[in-house]
């Protein structure tokens, strides 16, 4: 599956640029991240980098929210999602519908099969 993801956060004055990083990494570990003063970015077309993502949903028993919200979230052959980034410094995800004091953690997904993609995350009921 042709997958491309993107990760970014800004980090604002206020906070430390290691607890932005370790946000990042509790849910996307395998992804390599750029640093600068204000951001951590991260790009890859490896799927596999998704799997802790995944593995989170159904930990904390959120994949039928998460599909839900991929799906609304989901134009042509991306999905675009906010993650909030205090939860993240604890290994948990939380959605954001938008702006975050801090700002969210933002993540792109575009893949040709997108549904498919959504399927393999969020997998529905029937699926499992």
């Amino acid at each position: 599956m042709n997958t491309q993801i993107e990760v970014k956060a800004e980090i604002h004055p206020s906070e430390d640029p290691e607890k932005v990083v370790e946000a990042v990494k509790n849910i996307f570990p395998d992804m390599d991240l750029k640093i600068t003063d204000n951001e951590v970015k991260g790009r890859t077309r490896n799927i596999k980098s998704l799997e802790n993502f995944k593995n989170k949903l159904g930990l904390q028993a959120i994949r039928d929210s998460t599909r839900s919200l991929m799906k609304r979230r989901k134009e042509n052959n991306k999905i675009h999602l906010l993650l909030n980034k205090q939860p993240a410094t604890v290994d948990k995800i939380s959605f954001s519908d938008g702006e975050t004091p801090l700002g969210p953690i933002e993540v792109t997904i575009k893949s040709e099969k997108i549904s498919e993609l959504i399927d393999y995350l969020a997998p529905s009921k029937k699926q499992r």
